[in-house]
C-alpha cells in the first residue's frame, strides 16, 4: 500500500544507534548519545511502581484524566491545573500540537538548528517548516528572529534551552516574540529547563499564544515510562484535549511521575551534580585539545576533525555519544551527554586511550 502524499515525501528523523541496547552487560555501556539521566530511580519511585504491579488494576485501562498527577505537576510548576495535560511522553505531546494547530500548507517555523523529530511532524500533516537560523547559532537572537518570523506563520517552535546548539532565551526575549506576532502560535519546548533553571511558564498566564512543553525523561530519569506535559492558555488545553487518547498514557508512568514529585529532591541534587560534572568534563576534555563548548542543558558539544570517525571509535568500546552532521551549521559536532561525575571520568579514561592509541583524532 502506498502511504498518503505527505508521507512518501517525508525524509525521516535520522534515529541514534540502538546498539547499546544490544550489549549482554548494559551496566558497562556508556550511553551518552539521548541526553537519558545515568541516576538510578529514588526507592520512593521503584517502590511505587511495584506495589502497582503486585495491588493494582493492572487489567484496567489508565487513568485517562488522572487529577492527582495533573495537581502533582501544577504544585511542581506553580501553574494552575486547568492550563495543564500530561501526554505518552514530551515527543506525542508535540506531533498533538501540531496535529490540533496546524493544516496542510501552513508555515511553521523553527528556530535552527534543532530537534528534528519537530520537522517530521510537521511535513507530516503537509504543513511547510522554515527554518530560522540567527547569526550566531550559540547565541539568541531575537532581532534576527523578529525579521525572520512572518506574521503568516501558524506556529514557531523554539527548544529552550535549545538542543543540539545549547541556546537559551530569556523570559523577556519570548515575552518580545510573543508580543510581535500575536497571530502565531510560540511552542516552547523546555525539555531541559531544569537542567538551565529557568522556565518561559509565567507567560502562560499572560499570552493565549504560547504553550510549554516539559519531559520527565532527563532530569527526572523517567525516559523508559514515557511522559511528558505541556503547559499553555485553557482555549488550547480544550483543543489538545479533542484528539488526546488518554488511554494511550500507561498507569505506570503516571504513578512513577506522581511519586518522583511527591519528594522531587533526588531530581535537585542529581541537576546539581550535573551542572558541575558539565564544567569538570569540558575543561578535562580541552586540556586533551579538544574544543568543548558548555551548555545550559545536560550535555556539551565537542567540535572534532571526524564526527562520524569518532563516533565509530567510541561505540567499538561501547560508548554511544551523537553525530550531528546530518544538521546544518552543526556539520563539525558530536554531542555529549553529561550526568554523574563518575560517568564522566569513565568517559575521559576511554578517550584519552583512544587519542594515546590514534584512534581518535583532536585536530
Amino acid at each position: 500500500m502506498e502511504p498518503n502524499a505527505f508521507i512518501q515525501k517525508l525524509k525521516e528523523y535520522p534515529l541514534a544507534s540502538h546498539k547499546a541496547w544490544e550489549a549482554k552487560d548494559k551496566s558497562q555501556v556508556l550511553k551518552m548519545d539521548w541526553n537519558e539521566s545515568d541516576l538510578a530511580l529514588p526507592e520512593s519511585v521503584r517502590s511505587a511502581v511495584a506495589d502497582f504491579i503486585a495491588h493494582g488494576p493492572t487489567h484496567w485501562y489508565p487513568d485517562i484524566a488522572n487529577r492527582a498527577l495533573i495537581e502533582s505537576i501544577a504544585r511542581y510548576t506553580s501553574m494552575s491545573p486547568s492550563r495543564i495535560q500530561y501526554f505518552g511522553g514530551e515527543d506525542s505531546a508535540l506531533e498533538y500540537v501540531v496535529r490540533t494547530f496546524v493544516s496542510p500548507e501552513d508555515e511553521v517555523g523553527l528556530v535552527a538548528p534543532t530537534y528534528d523529530n519537530f520537522r517530521v511532524f510537521v511535513e507530516s500533516v503537509g504543513a511547510i517548516p522554515v527554518f530560522l537560523y540567527g547569526n550566531d547559532l550559540f547565541s539568541p537572537d531575537v532581532a534576527t528572529l523578529k525579521e525572520k518570523i512572518s506574521p503568516r506563520m501558524k506556529m514557531v517552535y523554539l527548544v529552550n534551552p535549545n538542543n543540539p546548539t545549547g541556546t537559551l532565551y530569556s523570559l523577556n526575549d519570548v515575552e518580545e516574540l510573543l508580543q510581535a506576532f500575536p497571530t502565531t502560535l510560540f511552542v516552547v519546548d523546555e525539555a531541559y529547563g531544569e537542567f538551565a533553571g529557568t522556565s518561559v511558564m509565567p507567560l502562560v498566564d499572560r499570552y493565549s499564544n504560547l504553550l510549554v512543553g516539559r519531559s520527565f525523561s532527563k532530569a527526572f530519569g523517567l525516559a523508559s515510562f514515557r511522559l511528558g506535559y505541556v503547559v499553555s492558555a485553557l482555549e488550547n488545553i480544550a483543543h489538545l484535549n479533542k484528539i488526546r487518547n488518554g488511554k494511550n498514557i500507561p498507569a505506570l508512568a503516571q504513578i512513577a511521575a506522581i511519586a518522583a514529585l511527591a519528594d522531587p529532591s533526588y531530581m535537585t541534587d542529581y541537576v546539581k551534580e550535573v551542572r558541575a560534572t558539565r564544567i569538570f568534563l569540558s575543561q578535562e576534555l580541552q586540556k586533551l585539545g579538544i574544543e568543548a563548548k558548555e551548555t545550559p542543558a545536560n550535555f556539551i558539544l565537542l567540535r572534532v576533525p571526524d564526527p562520524t570517525g569518532w563516533c565509530a571509535a567510541l561505540v567499538a568500546r561501547d560508548v554511544f555519544i551523537r553525530n550531528l552532521g546530518h544538521l546544518s551549521g552543526m556539520e563539525a559536532y558530536v554531542r555529549v551527554t553529561v550526568g554523574r561525575r563518575e560517568t564522566a571520568e569513565r568517559f575521559l579514561a576511554i578517550v584519552k586511550d583512544l587519542i594515546d592509541h590514534g584512534k581518535l583524532a583532536t585536530t
